[in-house]
């Protein structure tokens, strides 16, 4: 009924049953079409990939078409280029580390109380 309405331009309440009749046999219809070419579409590509497989490399190659496939190869090569980037390397290796402890000094305070 959704179909039906944009199709029509009308609110889905307002849909006849017939309009939405006409809008299901089309939906249907075109499914049923992809399912039966599927199976013919699908056995003609494996037949052309199977002539071109036979064929093999028979192909005779003209200065000039050996000329158009360098300058594209060079192009091709120009944007994709490899960029080599640095990998850091972890290395273990033993360090002396010398740490400052504090001692501790005992220190007398004297302290004067006053007696009354």
């Amino acid at each position: 009924r959704r179909i039906a309405a944009r199709w029509y331009g009308a609110k889905p309440e307002q849909v006849t049953p017939e309009q939405a009749g006409v809008i299901s046999v089309i939906w249907f219809s075109s499914l049923a079409v992809i399912a039966a070419l599927a199976g013919p579409i699908t056995a003609m590509v494996a037949l052309a990939l199977q002539r071109i497989a036979a064929r093999g490399e028979v192909q005779s190659h003209s200065r000039l078409s050996s000329l158009i496939r360098r300058m594209l190869l060079s192009w091709r090569w120009r944007r994709i280029r490899t960029i080599e980037v640095p990998v850091e390397k972890v290395v273990e290796k033993e360090v002396e580390k010398r740490v400052e402890v504090p001692v501790e000094i005992e220190k007398v305070v004297k302290e004067i109380l006053y007696v009354p």
